[in-house]
């Protein structure tokens, strides 16, 4: 939970200066800042609520590099689990127990 909130603290702390440039460009009306600054902050609050998965699994799976050197890195692990267990049948598949 502790690391939760601390990942939503440090996306609320980065998007700070990006809000606060949002809302003193004088070149826009109040209305175009304001609206401009809470499509900002829907986006930074739909990012606090959203798992760590959810953002290392875009990453992955766009990046087989990054598969194939967290993968790689398991390789040495000996895993063990249920035999009817679907996670652990594909690890077996894989070769990987």
């Amino acid at each position: 939970r502790l690391i939760e909130q601390l990942r939503v603290w440090r996306i609320l702390c980065e998007s700070r200066p990006t809000l606060k440039a949002v809302l003193q460009d004088k070149s826009k009306s109040t209305k175009q800042r304001v609206d401009e600054a809470l499509k900002h902050w829907a986006v930074v609050t739909d990012a606090a609520k959203s798992s760590f998965a959810s953002h290392v699994r875009p990453a992955l799976t766009g990046d087989h590099q990054r598969v194939h050197a967290l993968l790689s890195g398991l390789e040495d692990l000996e895993f063990g689990g249920r035999e009817d267990d679907p996670g652990f049948a594909n690890l077996k598949a894989r070769g990987a127990t």
